[in-house]
């Protein structure tokens, strides 16, 4: 229709998304405050999750469980909700630069990096798994909110390599 917007995408304290008291109390609290000429649509914004695997080659001087734990505690921990922005993508090359940070991981071969859950494909090792901020939508002429693109820590696959 060509009028102008604003999407408000909102998250959940814990990463789910709020609750509809929530998302009332906040959309009245902008009404209130706001220029009633400026048309808004607040929306809870979209989980998705990706999957990794790979190949960790680690130092003989570390104990290979502790180094494989600590590099799937390290990953967790930077691609939960605390650590992720709406509408942030992931990259192959943020993926392994967190796991080399790891102590012992000598080197890391990412054999899958991809969307979890959507749809049948072959396991392959993307460059980036895209997460959308908010946008319209001309098909559907409706307004999609940003989504939050997290690791999901069932798919999360790391696995002990040699040289």
């Amino acid at each position: 229709d060509g009028a102008s917007r604003v999407l408000l995408s909102v998250a959940g304290a814990t990463g789910g998304a709020p609750g509809a008291e929530v998302l009332a109390n906040l959309r009245q609290a902008i009404r209130d405050l706001s220029d009633p000429s400026q048309p808004f649509v607040l929306g809870a914004s979209v989980l998705r999750y990706f999957r990794c695997e790979a190949r960790v080659v680690v130092d003989p001087q570390y104990e290979a469980a502790t180094v494989l734990a600590d590099a799937k505690a390290r990953i967790q921990q930077a691609f939960g909700f605390d650590a992720r922005d709406l509408g942030q993508s992931v990259t192959a090359a943020e993926l392994l630069a967190w796991m080399h940070q790891v102590p012992g991981v000598v080197a890391v071969d990412l054999e899958v990096l991809q969307p979890y859950g959507e749809g049948a494909t072959a396991a392959v090792a993307a460059q980036a798994v895209p997460a959308f901020g908010g946008r319209w939508d001309a098909a559907a002429r409706s307004m999609l909110p940003a989504e939050l693109l997290l690791v999901n820590p069932a798919a999360l696959d790391l696995v002990e390599a040699q040289l």
